[in-house]
């Protein structure tokens, strides 16, 4: 008898200790799961923090392009340096717009620029205004050849580029007759791809993606230098010869080799180096406060006949501005203490200086 009791006691201590087991167990999986429902509620009240700091910046942001608007000096001309806010020698883009304390947190606005396509980018603070870019949804056929050179100019057959170009002006425009016999696409072409021909203007960049003959290896090398502001029907295609990149102003200027200029590609080369430099001022350095305007009068730029030529007529043709209307503000938030940040991409319009406004935006 004492033996099945001890047999008993056994069983039951095994039973028991089993189930001590299980509930430690069970009790660290609970803990556990706490833990990490803890962690997901503290990243999610920071992350929400992070947005709404960033939105701060935007509308600090939006504050500067006002007083730029306003400001007599500057409201009519943009450099790379001061884009989009108003002249001021104690005020830099850097003390205007790095880590600016809000609230228990700060936000920053800077974007990455390159300048070419071999370098590498580089952190900006301030705004970058859409008019350094190629507009594709002012792409017509008169003017197609702008967007086909840059696209050479980025290391891509011709007839490639010729045929995105044309493919790009029936995209946006309202008819189904080809823009350029053999080049272009309409609803003939999508339908085999299980899309229509939009016949409207690009809302996206991405939307390039589904044009003919436009690639991924493409796409990531162009989206630097395009863009879709103003995508009103009938743009005008503007740059700022001020803020451009190189490789877009040689795409501008290579439209007007030969012909009535006789001028050669050497020549668009050698007219686009000489405005970097210009603009570049004193210190031969971009993005610096020396930053100059390029003055279509000015003596300082010394051209040769053909050289003249060409940038007379982008200077007096549809091409030219000075005034910078849309603005890409890329706005970082961040709380003390904290490693989660937000971000806001927005896109700002001062087309009508009294009523600045948000014409694109997302978060992340």
């Amino acid at each position: 008898m004492n033996r099945k009791m001890k047999n008993n006691s056994g069983i039951i201590l095994f039973i028991v200790l089993w189930a001590l087991v299980i509930l430690t167990t069970l009790a660290v999986s609970l803990g556990r799961g706490t833990n990490i429902e803890l962690i997901l509620a503290k990243y999610s009240v920071a992350k929400l923090k992070a947005k709404y700091l960033a939105w701060g910046g935007l509308v600090y942001a939006i504050h500067q392009i006002s007083l730029d608007s306003e400001d007599e000096d500057s409201k009519d001309k943009d450099t790379l340096y001061y884009c989009a806010i108003p002249i001021d020698s104690e005020k830099s883009p850097e003390s205007l717009f790095k880590q600016r304390p809000l609230g228990d947190g700060y936000f920053e606005v800077a974007f990455f620029s390159q300048d070419t396509p071999e370098t590498k980018s580089s952190l900006r603070f301030g705004l970058e205004d859409e008019e350094r870019k190629i507009n594709i949804n002012a792409t017509n056929v008169s003017n197609t050849d702008v967007l086909s050179s840059l696209i050479v100019l980025l290391g891509f057959d011709e007839e490639l580029a010729k045929t995105i170009a044309f493919s790009v002006v029936d995209w946006i425009d309202d008819g189904d007759v080809l823009s350029q016999s053999g080049y272009g696409a309409e609803d003939d072409y999508y339908a085999g791809l299980g899309y229509h021909c939009k016949n409207k203007p690009f809302d996206s960049l991405e939307e390039l993606l589904l044009v003919r003959g436009m690639t991924k290896e493409i796409f990531k090398k162009i989206k630097n230098y395009i863009t879709i502001f103003p995508k009103t029907e009938g743009a005008v295609l503007k740059m700022n010869f001020d803020t451009a990149s190189e490789i877009v102003l040689k795409a501008a200027a290579y439209t007007f080799t030969g012909g009535d200029t006789n001028a050669e590609i050497s020549d668009a080369d050698s007219l686009v180096e000489k405005i970097v430099r210009y603009r570049s001022g004193e210190d031969g350095l971009e993005f610096t406060e020396d930053d100059r305007v390029v003055d279509s009068h000015e003596v300082a730029i010394i051209l040769n006949p053909r050289e003249g030529a060409i940038f007379s007529t982008m200077d007096n043709k549809q091409f030219r501005t000075n005034k910078s209307d849309f603005l890409h503000v890329v706005v970082r938030g961040r709380g003390e203490n904290s490693e989660v940040d937000a971000t806001i991409e927005a896109v700002v319009s001062r087309e009508i200086p009294e009523s600045i406004s948000i014409v694109s935006w997302k978060t992340y």
